[in-house]
């Protein structure tokens, strides 16, 4: 989030995070990707536009701690599994004031994905078509584990929080062709030497296009 395309924090719930100084500042990592004059600019709108929502303030927090806590690579750029764990760690509280606001005010715009015509929960939406695809589905393999109601929930939750937010299109796509290309053993699980092989050949480009999203912006809710 340093270096976040601010824009799409409309989305993220970071979007009270776009103050100017916000929207306008460089990553602490020095190679990331610098933001387009046209990110910066939907930055700045995303924050006038919801700067009145419930739960504003609370977003607010929790994207400045994510962009607290961003770990740069060797590489220079963002590593965004570490950015992912070390926020995970360091804004427990703040997530969790995000997250009870947010429960408690559904429909405010900052707990969804910023646009009226495109559900965070419900209908047809983007989120809706995630749940029914990743949390609802039983096991890939038929002998794995069966997904348990509170992994169906989390699930749920994760996705609805995430929806509309920087990286999900990426991110979802990513996933699924992952689960595309699960190979089952003869015992019925996944085999999983045989199916990290299968993804790395089938899924490289999508893997790859989330990837870079998300070292754009670190501490998005669907890089987390």
């Amino acid at each position: 989030m340093s270096s976040r395309t601010c824009a799409v924090l409309v989305s993220m719930l970071f979007l009270g995070g776009c103050g100017v100084s916000y929207c306008d500042r460089q990553s602490i990592c020095p190679n990331d990707p610098i933001p387009t004059p046209s990110d910066r600019q939907s930055c700045h709108s995303a924050q006038e536009a919801h700067q009145n929502s419930p739960c504003y303030r609370e977003a607010l927090a929790h994207s400045t701690c994510a962009g607290n806590n961003v770990v740069c690579g060797d590489d220079g750029k963002t590593n965004a599994t570490l950015t992912a764990t070390k926020v995970t760690n360091n804004c427990k509280p703040e997530r969790d004031a995000q997250t009870a606001c947010c429960n408690a005010n559904a429909n405010a715009s900052a707990c969804t994905s910023g646009s009226t015509s495109t559900p965070t929960t419900g209908g047809n939406g983007p989120a809706e078509e995630a749940v029914d695809e990743f949390c609802k589905r039983g096991a890939l393999c038929r002998n794995d584990p069966v997904p348990t109601a509170a992994e169906r929930s989390t699930c749920t939750t994760q996705i609805t929080q995430a929806a509309g937010t920087a990286c999900f299109t990426e991110v979802v796509a990513a996933r699924r062709c992952i689960n595309a290309n699960v190979v089952c053993n003869a015992s019925g699980r996944t085999d999983g030497a045989a199916t990290v092989a299968r993804i790395g050949q089938s899924c490289a480009a999508a893997s790859t296009a989330a990837q870079n999203c998300c070292s754009r912006s670190a501490g998005s809710p669907s890089c987390v």
